[in-house]
């Protein structure tokens, strides 16, 4: 193991995103090298704090939770096909989106954020959801919407329990005001 280890290193081990013959080397450095124990430390403190912050993709209980912490929410409700703003007025740390749909036998969901061009900006598979809400939750906090375009598409892909894969596709207008 090379030291110190590198930091890009430090957050993919973090993140859980190394082989496990990789893993098992930072951890046997890391018991031994004290430098790098605390450089991986600070590291893993970022992590933790980084679970704490609300998916992109919510469900209901991360908007409970976030709501305990003291974040300000405003919900819509987005129905297919059907163009809508929503605005993000002041005091609102985080605006959610609540895209209806039937998601009784549904198995999977993934989520692509489009600019109206067909420009994709995110993707998120696998992405959760409560199959009794009735909807796919979008947690847009305040820096996403006045940094990135303010018109975008969510195009959510729903997988059922045969296979077969649906559709939909919202518009959201975001407002800042």
């Amino acid at each position: 193991m090379n030291c110190p280890i590198p930091h890009e290193l430090l957050v993919r081990y973090w993140a859980r995103d190394l082989p496990e013959a990789e893993v098992d080397a930072i951890d046997e450095h890391l018991f031994g090298c004290d430098a790098c124990f605390e450089a991986s430390s600070r590291v893993a403190a970022l992590a933790r704090a980084l679970t704490d912050v609300i998916p992109p993709i919510a469900i209901d209980r991360d908007l409970e939770l976030a709501q305990g912490r003291g974040l300000r929410q405003a919900s819509n409700d987005f129905l297919p096909g059907v163009p809508k703003e929503a605005w993000l007025r002041p005091g609102t740390d985080l605006l959610v989106h609540r895209l209806r749909l039937e998601l009784e036998d549904v198995e999977r969901v993934s989520v692509d954020v489009l600019l109206p061009n067909g420009t994709a900006l995110l993707s998120f598979a696998d992405a959760p959801f409560d199959r009794s809400s009735g909807a796919v939750l979008i947690a847009c906090r305040r820096h996403f919407v006045e940094q990135f375009p303010p018109d975008v598409d969510f195009v959510v892909h729903c997988q059922d329990r045969s296979g077969h894969e649906s559709v939909t596709k919202y518009t959201v207008l975001h407002r800042v005001g």
